[in-house]
Order: C-alpha cells, then sequence, then structure tokens
C-alpha cells in the first residue's frame, strides 16, 4: 500500500490538534517532511522530559520553518473546518484536506532569514529571563532540576544533594527568586515555585536551548555576565 501523502513518523506520539496539524502543513507543503518530523521528535522529547506545553505550531515558528502569522492562518482554518463538520461524519477515503491561506513554499535563504529573526527574538527573551531569575550557575542548575522534575513544592535540602550543593547556596537562589516572585509561601511551605505564565514558557525554553548545543555557549556567556 502506497504511503499516504501526509504521514509523518511521530505522529502516533503527538495530540490530536497537533497530528492535524502537522498534516495540514505537509498537505499545502508548507514545510517538508523531514523538518517537520525533526520538529515532532523535539516535541516529543519535550513533553516527556520538561512537561512542555508548546504545540508542534510553536516549535515550527521558533526553529523558522513556519511564519507566525501563516501558523496563525492554519490554526484558524483548521478551527473554522472542524467547527463546520462538528456534527458530519467524514466520508469514506476522506483525505482532510484543509485550505488553508498560509504562505507559498520558502526559499533557502528566506527560511534562513526566518530563523535568524526568530533566534533574534530568543536571544531577547533569554536575556531577560536570564537578568530576572539566573544570575548564576546555581541559579541554572536549580532552575534546570526544578523544570526537569516538575517540582512544585521546593525542599532546599533534598535538591541540594541532587545537585551536590550546600543547602545554604539553594536556599538563596530561592530567597533570590522569592523576591522577584517567582517562588512564593505556600501554607507551612515555605518555597513553591509559582512563576507567571510568560517566565514558565521562557525557563521552558531555556531548558530546551541550554541542550542546544548552537546555544549553549552563548547561553553560559550571559550568565557569566551577571556573576
Amino acid at each position: 500500500m502506497a504511503e499516504s501523502p501526509v504521514a509523518f513518523d511521530g505522529a502516533d506520539k503527538v495530540s490530536p490538534a497537533d497530528n492535524l496539524f502537522g498534516r495540514v502543513i505537509l498537505r499545502n507543503k508548507l514545510a517538508s517532511k523531514k523538518d517537520l518530523e525533526r520538529c515532532v521528535a523535539d516535541l516529543v522529547a519535550e513533553r516527556a522530559e520538561l512537561g512542555s506545553k508548546r504545540s508542534l505550531a510553536d516549535i515550527l515558528v521558533d526553529e523558522g520553518i513556519l511564519e507566525a502569522k501563516a501558523a496563525e492562518q492554519v490554526r484558524a482554518a483548521i478551527e473554522k473546518k472542524v467547527s463546520q463538520r462538528q456534527s458530519e461524519l467524514a466520508p469514506p477515503g476522506s483525505s482532510g484536506v484543509i485550505e488553508s491561506p498560509a504562505q507559498k513554499p520558502k526559499s533557502q535563504a528566506e527560511r534562513q532569514a526566518l530563523r535568524a529573526e526568530q533566534r533574534a527574538k530568543q536571544e531577547k527573551e533569554m536575556t531577560k529571563l536570564i537578568k530576572l531569575a539566573i544570575r548564576g550557575r546555581h541559579h541554572q542548575e536549580v532552575l534546570i532540576h526544578i523544570i526537569q522534575r516538575k517540582l512544585d513544592v521546593l525542599n532546599p535540602k533534598s535538591m541540594a544533594a541532587a545537585l551536590k550543593l550546600t543547602p545554604a547556596d539553594v536556599v538563596k537562589v530561592l530567597n533570590e527568586w522569592k523576591a522577584r516572585g517567582i517562588v512564593k509561601s505556600r501554607g507551612a511551605y515555605p518555597y513553591a515555585f509559582e512563576p507567571g505564565e510568560d517566565d514558565l514558557r521562557s525557563m521552558h525554553l531555556f531548558v530546551r536551548l541550554w541542550r542546544d548545543r548552537s546555544w549553549h555557549t552563548k547561553l553560559l556567556g550571559m550568565i557569566l555576565q551577571q556573576e
């Protein structure tokens, strides 16, 4: 049996919404299958390791493969089509094609320019986050530990043991974050991780970029400048 033109590896590992978004992107030739599958793999890894709530569209935009405006157009087209067919059954053999007003496939030069633009935006976002919350290596280690383990209520002693830091080092970080509203008291617990939604999104992005060799040295240099 011939492979479906909109089939892609990892489709069964993402949400129905991301699956549909990916099929529409392929059907409209807005991304190559190779680029889409790479982004799907990143998405699956992020959700497994970090509990990230980013969508496939978010990653395609962050990687410079799709413009933010085009992603919103595709989302709107999908929502409109789904709304129109909520009470209908798809006919046998339906391809699930959704016409999208999104952009034409980009040339390599256009995609490189878009990636450069997106990287500049990410660098600006990371600069803001580092100034707010990652003012040294201990901050970076504690943050990654919290995000990777999806911690909520924070125990300085156990965190220190896991990170091979002293409890005083961890408490210092948490108290600084408390002063900035990232950590708050909750009942009998002195430390609960409660950053704002935008800050939490930036923190997840930081952890993802920290593991990226093209970003690691850049981020480390930005952190060292704060010390």
